[in-house]
């Protein structure tokens, strides 16, 4: 199958493309250095804002950027778009941040013939440059409480949600999740790290976790985490 990926050199769309082509596909990737159009079978957009505590402050200026993004998909020829975006539309939809995602996902469901949106909690995987377990290993200080709680999928996962959605090329929207959510606290123990306090608000992504296609393999949130620790993760 012929995959286009837009936002290849980021972290989530660099690990889809490495991962779609290990399955064989060819593989198209539309980044700041790839193409800027052509005709796939299938397109995976992986960009987006995600800028979340700006968005939920400034929600507005940030729009531009996502509808540039729009633009870049309306040039891509494809007969399903593949969107991910995040489980804030589902968790926290009257933030900012989560109306911004809901706000794209209605919108670009109508670029294409048939759209799949996949919504992701916190991700891991290789490459990893930011979020909350990042800061962890890498002892910057967070700007969360320790009781916060996180759903943590792989990006090996994604890639998996992704080819499942490119067999069933319909109009559908999957919560991509674990079982059970990892406190911050939990987090130091599994990655075997020091906490370094800055900020105090309490962020919870709980979520009723369903395998979508009743195909994927459901993991926990705390074995993703020892598997991203034992696999994937290098220190800078």
């Amino acid at each position: 199958m012929k995959y286009g990926v837009l936002g290849a050199s980021g972290f989530i769309g660099s690990a889809v493309v490495t991962g779609l082509i290990a399955e064989g596909n060819e593989v198209i990737p539309f980044g700041r250095d790839g193409a800027t159009g052509g005709t796939v079978d299938v397109l995976v957009n992986c960009a987006g804002v995600t800028e979340r505590h700006r968005a939920n402050t400034a929600r507005e200026s940030l729009w531009d950027r996502e509808q540039d993004i729009l633009d870049r998909i309306y040039a891509i020829d494809c007969r399903h778009l593949i969107h991910i975006s995040s489980i804030d539309a589902a968790v926290r939809p009257h933030s900012g941040y989560g109306q911004l995602k809901l706000r794209m996902e209605d919108v670009v469901s109508w670029t294409k013939e048939t759209c799949t949106i996949l919504r992701l909690p916190l991700v891991v995987g290789p490459e990893l440059k930011k979020n909350v377990v990042f800061d962890l290993l890498t002892g910057a200080s967070l700007w969360v409480t320790v009781t916060s709680t996180y759903n943590i999928i792989r990006t090996a996962q994604v890639v998996e949600a992704i080819t499942q959605s490119a067999l069933r090329p319909y109009n559908e929207m999957h919560n991509v999740t674990a079982y059970g959510c990892v406190s911050v606290n939990e987090m130091c123990d599994i990655l075997g790290c020091a906490l370094t306090m800055h900020g105090g608000y309490t962020e919870r992504y709980a979520i009723a976790c369903i395998s979508p296609w009743g195909r994927l393999q459901v993991t926990t949130s705390a074995g993703n985490l020892q598997d991203f620790l034992k696999y994937d993760w290098k220190q800078p």
